[in-house]
């Protein structure tokens, strides 16, 4: 799936201001974040990879978690 625009603006603001250290998670948003990264872990890859995927991203297709 290829990203919008607006979605690649939005995943850029969050990583600048994670970056800059003014990001503020809520507890949904850190909820969130750690079903994405159980999903990851549940892969069967050989490399174990550690990542985040843009907040208003995982709000806007919370179903892709499930």
């Amino acid at each position: 799936m290829d990203n919008s625009p607006e979605e690649i603006k939005d995943v850029v603001l969050e990583m600048e201001a994670r970056l800059l250290g003014v990001w503020s998670e809520t507890e949904e948003e850190m909820e969130l974040q750690q079903k994405f990264g159980q999903i990851l872990k549940n892969c069967k890859m050989e490399n174990n990879i550690e990542s985040r995927i843009g907040t208003k991203f995982l709000q806007k297709n919370v179903e892709l978690l499930y």
